[in-house]
């Protein structure tokens, strides 16, 4: 989690220097564009390193199921709202920064 975290407002404050304090005309509109692509990607990106997690975390879920121990559905929301306040709070960290940075 710390790493997330770091990571989040490392690359805020690269992408809010690189892009720092743009105007109003053509071109700066054409990069605050970029901007928006660039922050879509890395967020897309970012979502990669759930996926050893959720590999790693397959076979408790696949047991549980066969056991009917409780629904596939269940495990989904539990496992949502687990994760929000950490996806939430790296979301802020690194959306703030370049808001106000750009």
């Amino acid at each position: 989690v710390r790493g997330r975290i770091i990571r989040s407002i490392a690359l805020a404050f690269i992408i809010g220097t690189l892009f720092w304090q743009l105007g109003s005309s053509f071109t700066d509109a054409q990069l605050r564009t970029s901007v928006g692509f660039l922050i879509v990607m890395l967020g897309g990106l970012n979502s990669f390193e759930n996926i050893p997690t959720t590999v790693s975390e397959r076979v408790v879920f696949y047991r549980e199921r066969s056991c009917r121990t409780y629904r596939s559905w269940a495990y989904m929301v539990a496992l949502s709202f687990a994760e929000f306040p950490f996806i939430l709070l790296n979301a802020l960290l690194f959306v703030v920064p370049v808001y106000f940075m750009v």
